[in-house]
């Protein structure tokens, strides 16, 4: 899918029309918010790529970190999954998507030639996911828009660029994980974690227990910093406020609470 175009100003510092003049960049608008009433989490960018407006994807272009470092999270295999799909998981664990800049100017991709942008609606998303709590930013650029959301009164968090152009490695970036109720890796690669991890399971969860119990005690066992909350009493999707039938608030409330003050602890 090609990038769209939108009428736009032109920066009166790129020069006025005429002889000589520097032509007009490109003028471009960004991919669709992925929202919903789950959504918990809302992480935004600064603006797409031109692998991403080209594929009308997020994190399209193939060096980008993000859907590996999101796989690494959610302990779900969201690099084999077709788009769609991962979209789908990530609404499914409560996680959004969206940038701060909506639309642009911009030769390339970087967000070093951006000009006249416009910017995200935090009422777009207080409409749309009112039970987002955590705003993150990935990357720099995205987080110079933090001070309008956190006086919006959301809980912020700005986060390494996932961008292959922000040269630190996957290990790096990923500095803290909160796997919740997912099916764990093999006990076996326990000895490749390298970032601080939380761990929240449900008592009555026993298929994802099966794997979950198992991986902790390998992390224990090889050293590896983990902290494992266990919530008697609860099904799986405990935090999942869209379904009546899991939905158990105090666990939510606690596990949300618990997993706020850890990334403070570790991504500040």
């Amino acid at each position: 899918m090609a990038p769209r175009a939108v009428s736009m100003r032109v920066d009166a510092a790129q020069g006025s029309a005429g002889a000589g003049a520097r032509k007009a960049d490109p003028a471009l608008r960004g991919l669709p918010p992925v929202l919903g009433r789950e959504v918990r989490v809302l992480v935004l960018g600064s603006f797409p790529g031109a692998a991403s407006l080209a594929a009308g994807q997020y994190y399209a272009h193939p060096r980008n970190h993000f859907w590996p470092l999101l796989a690494s999270i959610s302990e779900a295999p969201l690099i084999d999954l077709p788009y769609r799909k991962r979209l789908a998981h990530l609404r499914e664990i409560g996680i959004g998507l969206w940038d701060t800049i909506v639309a642009c100017e911009r030769r390339g991709s970087l967000d070093g030639a951006i000009r006249n942008a416009m910017r995200a609606e935090v009422a777009r998303v207080q409409r749309a996911a009112p039970s987002v709590a955590l705003v993150c930013f990935n990357g720099l650029t995205a987080a110079r828009a933090l001070p309008a959301w956190s006086d919006a009164g959301y809980a912020t968090l700005a986060l390494p660029s996932s961008s292959p152009a922000y040269t630190r490695s996957f290990a790096e970036k990923l500095a803290a994980a909160v796997p919740y109720y997912g099916p764990a890796p093999d006990p076996s690669e326990a000895s490749r974690v390298h970032a601080p991890m939380q761990v929240h399971d449900a008592g009555l969860d026993d298929r994802v227990n099966r794997t979950s119990f198992p991986w902790v005690e390998a992390l224990r066992a090889a050293k590896k910093p983990v902290n494992f909350y266990l919530y008697e009493g609860v099904n799986h999707a405990f935090n999942n406020d869209t379904s009546a039938e899991r939905y158990n608030k105090a666990a939510a409330d606690l596990a949300w609470e618990r997993t706020l003050a850890f990334f403070k602890q570790n991504l500040a």
